[in-house]
């Protein structure tokens, strides 16, 4: 009999049955940051890695800066991802990673 697969072995754990529920019932879910990887799919950066000597923004700075985006355009619904990239573009600016 084959052993069954755990979740750390399938890298789906509770917290993305919490997310696969929400999204089944319709509830907007904002997606975590992704390690960025190469052409081989190796990764080449993480979020909140230090990259050329400074440290990029972290997701709590990330997800701070697009609450502020979000209120100064006047609380729009549906525009989560947006504001997330413009906050992290923001602030990869700021301390100079382009």
């Amino acid at each position: 009999m084959a052993k069954k697969a755990t979740s750390k072995e399938t890298g789906r754990g509770a917290r993305s049955a919490k997310i696969r529920g929400e999204q089944e019932k319709g509830i907007a879910v904002q997606e975590m940051p992704q390690a960025k990887r190469g052409e081989a799919g190796e990764v080449v950066e993480r979020p909140g890695s230090v990259r050329g000597g400074r440290p990029s923004p972290t997701h709590e700075q990330i997800a701070q800066r697009a609450q502020d985006i979000w209120k100064r355009h006047g609380c729009p619904p549906g525009e989560d991802k947006e504001n997330w990239l413009e906050a992290e573009a923001e602030l990869k600016r700021e301390i100079g990673i382009q």
